[in-house]
C-alpha cells in the first residue's frame, strides 16, 4: 500500500493509491472540505485541476477524489441514494481523470460505480439509475479499448450491458437527447467489438452498431444538434469501413460508398476553423476510405 493511503482512508476504502490524510480526524474535514466537489458535475474536477500543471493537476484531482471517497465511507448512516448519488458522482470524477491522465482512475471508476448502482434502485431513482449505467459503459469501454486479448473484449461486453440497461430505462420518448447519446455510445463499443471479434460474430456486432448509430440519428439533426449529429456521421463511416474489410467483395465496395457518404457529411459541419482537430481526424478518414475504394476499382 503506498504510504499516502495509510489510516481511516485505506480502512475505509480498501485503497490502493488514495492518497488521503493520515489520521482519522484530518480525514473526516478534509472530506467535508471537498463534499461540494462530489455533488456538482464531474467537470468540476477538470476546472478543479485546470490551473495546476498536469503533474500537480493530477496529484490535486486523485486526492479530491480520495477525500469525497472517504466522506462517502465515514457516514454510513445516510441513506442508500444520498450514498449511491456521491459515489456515482465520484466514480464519474474518477472516470474523467482516467480519460484524462491515464492510470487507474477507470479502474477506480468502474468500481465506485459499481457501487453506486447498488445503492440505487431502479424503479426509485432511474434516472440517476440509467446515468450511472451510461457512464459505467463509458469507463468500461475506454479499459476494453486499452486492453488487449480476452480481458479486453470481457471489459466492451460489459460496457454493452451497461448501456442496454441504461436505454431499458431512458426512452426516446422520455428523454430523447439521453437515448440518443446511450445510442450512439453502445455503437462505438458494438463496433470496437466487433473490429476485435471475426466471421459471423463481427458480422452480426457492425450490423447492431449501424442500427444503434441509425437511432441516434432519428433525433440528431444537423439543425438540433449539428455536433452530435457529425460526430455520429463520423461513427457510422467509421463502422462501414470496418464493415468493409470485414465482407469483401462487392460488399465491400457499398459499404465504402456509405462510409464516403457518411463522412462527407460530417465534413458539413466540420471546418478547419472552429473545429479543427475533428476535420482532420474526418479528413483522414475519408481519405483512408478513398484509397480502399480506388483499390477496389483497379
Amino acid at each position: 500500500m503506498s504510504a499516502p493511503c495509510q489510516g481511516l482512508a485505506a480502512a475505509r476504502l480498501e485503497c490502493r493509491g488514495w492518497p488521503g490524510p493520515p489520521s482519522g480526524r484530518a480525514v473526516y474535514w478534509q472530506s467535508l472540505a471537498f463534499l461540494p466537489i462530489c455533488i456538482l458535475d464531474r467537470r468540476v474536477f477538470g476546472v478543479f485541476s485546470g490551473g495546476y500543471g498536469a503533474g500537480e493537476g493530477n496529484r490535486t484531482l486523485v486526492f479530491s477524489l480520495g477525500s469525497c471517497g472517504s466522506t462517502i465511507e465515514l457516514h454510513p448512516r445516510w441513506p442508500a441514494v444520498k450514498t449511491g448519488r456521491l459515489r456515482r458522482q465520484v466514480g464519474f470524477g474518477q472516470k474523467g481523470h482516467g480519460l484524462t491522465f491515464g492510470g487507474s482512475g477507470l479502474f477506480y471508476a468502474v468500481k465506485m460505480i459499481e457501487r453506486a448502482l447498488a445503492d440505487l434502485d431502479k424503479s426509485k431513482d432511474a434516472a440517476l439509475w440509467a446515468t450511472a449505467q451510461n457512464n459505467l459503459g463509458i469507463a468500461l469501454r475506454t479499459l476494453g479499448e486499452r486492453q488487449g486479448g480476452e480481458e479486453g473484449i470481457a471489459r466492451m461486453n460489459d460496457a454493452i450491458t451497461a448501456y442496454q440497461n441504461a436505454l431499458q430505462v431512458v426512452t426516446k420518448d422520455s428523454a430523447e437527447m439521453d437515448w440518443a447519446m446511450t445510442q450512439n455510445n453502445l455503437g462505438i463499443a458494438l463496433s470496437t467489438l466487433g473490429e476485435r471479434q471475426s466471421g459471423e460474430d463481427a458480422i452480426a456486432r457492425l450490423k447492431e452498431a449501424v442500427t444503434a448509430y441509425q437511432k441516434a440519428l432519428e433525433v440528431y439533426t444537423k439543425d438540433n444538434a449539428s455536433i452530435n449529429w457529425a460526430k455520429a456521421q463520423v461513427n457510422m463511416a467509421l463502422v462501414y469501413n470496418v464493415r468493409a474489410a470485414v465482407f469483401g467483395g462487392e460488399k465491400a465496395k457499398a459499404d465504402l460508398e456509405q462510409a464516403l457518404f457518411h463522412v462527407d457529411a460530417a465534413l458539413g459541419v466540420f471546418d478547419p476553423v472552429h473545429s479543427p482537430y475533428d476535420h482532420e481526424k474526418a479528413t483522414a478518414l475519408r481519405e483512408r476510405i478513398l484509397s480502399a475504394l480506388q483499390e477496389l476499382n483497379a
